[in-house]
């Protein structure tokens, strides 16, 4: 009874790390994931030495020993957690890059190497020697017997709290505040289960604690997840926010003519040029057609028809002369693009127009210039 409700509590990290698989795509996911794998082998390995009643001692003895992979491997994953946060360290912190340069890749592979030594040792009768079975308040349940070289595994486990400590360490001096947060909910999750198996391995504590002390663990992370999560997403909608004004006073300070209609040709976005053109605001051109808008009804009803076919059949409008007359009886030569947008299942109108009327001023003048001079050369017999 008492190993399938540790089995089952056991499932609880296995079931973290498919949600954060699924859903979360932010820095030190997948060694997070790795970590989570690991605790949740550890805490199987801890249910079986209570299934004194379903399996014999040598069954328990090899699935332990197999399973112990978990315990010792945490040691160099805890390392490869602050090696993958160091690139987020201030690069001015002087202090961090001339005392904590080892902690690089040689650093890690180094330990994996120590720590498949170790597991190799776990399989002699110098490591995991056997299974004690003993009892607790009626409880039975088989204790792991260490060898002439037991004192490994608790090397092992002293490294492993040195890259607690330098988790902790780093996590104060990284410089951006929502991965600082989720680092600390981390270290404390990775110091809390630490020390709760240091107890159980010491007999201070049961052993089962381990089980429910990685529960509590699991949940701090993901804690830590949804917090980074929810800061990231906090942070987006503030860049939009930004971003969105920019592009509005963009738009607002665009000499061009610029508006945005919807497939009943009623204004939904225009600039501070077009409110000029028209001598009208913006609370009252939105909402409101051409046709109620411009006092010249032809010129308007002709736009409409015009625009109606451009978002009917999708076909974009390029740079054509239209002569448009402004609320002050001055004609305007625009140079007008309209293009169809579909965004969300809706059609949409974008209207871009450039004055150039100066430019085509310029034009005539220049060309009136140039046929007075040319009509002088005639006279003159040289015109070319």
């Amino acid at each position: 009874m008492i190993f399938m409700l540790l089995f089952l509590v056991s499932l609880i990290p296995l079931s973290f790390v498919f949600v954060i698989f699924l859903l979360y795509r932010i820095p030190l996911s997948k060694v997070v994931i790795i970590y989570l794998a690991f605790q949740f082998l550890g805490q199987v390995n801890i249910s079986l030495l209570y299934s004194v009643n379903l399996f014999d001692e040598q069954t328990v003895h090899f699935l332990y020993k197999v399973l112990n992979i978990a315990n010792i491997y945490t040691t160099p994953v805890i390392f490869l957690i602050s090696r993958l946060l160091i690139k987020y360290v201030p690069s001015e912190d002087i202090f961090y890059h001339h005392h904590f340069n080892w902690v690089n890749k040689r650093f890690f592979y180094l330990l994996l190497v120590f720590s498949t030594i170790v597991y190799i040792f776990s399989w002699s009768n110098f490591g995991i020697a056997g299974l004690e079975l003993k009892t607790y308040h009626d409880l039975s349940y088989f204790y792991p017997h260490y060898g002439s070289l037991g004192w490994i595994f608790f090397l092992n486990d002293i490294i492993g709290m040195l890259g607690i400590l330098l988790l902790i360490f780093i996590t104060f001096r990284l410089k951006e505040a929502s991965l600082r947060i989720f680092c600390t909910y981390l270290s404390t999750a990775v110091f809390l289960i630490f020390i709760i198996g240091i107890l159980s391995k010491m007999e201070v504590i049961p052993i089962f604690f381990s089980n429910f002390g990685s529960v509590l663990s699991t949940i701090i992370i993901f804690t830590g997840f949804f917090t980074l999560q929810s800061n990231n997403l906090s942070m987006i909608n503030i860049d939009l926010k930004e971003y969105r004004y920019l592009l509005a006073k963009i738009i607002h300070l665009n000499p061009s003519y610029i508006y945005v209609k919807d497939f009943n040709h009623r204004f939904i976005l225009i600039n501070s040029s077009l409110k000029q053109l028209y001598g009208l605001s913006e609370k009252e051109m939105i909402g409101r057609k051409e046709t109620e808008l411009d006092n010249n009804s032809q010129r308007a009803t002709t736009i409409e028809q015009e625009e109606r076919f451009i978002l009917e059949n999708k076909v974009k409008k390029n740079k054509s002369i239209e002569v448009i007359e402004s609320y002050q009886g001055e004609k305007r030569i625009i140079e007008v693009t309209k293009i169809p947008i579909h965004m969300k299942g809706k059609l949409f109108l974008l209207c871009i127009g450039n004055d150039v009327t100066e430019l085509k001023k310029t034009g005539r003048l220049y060309s009136s210039i140039r046929k007075d001079e040319c009509h002088r050369r005639t006279s003159c017999g040289d015109c070319s």
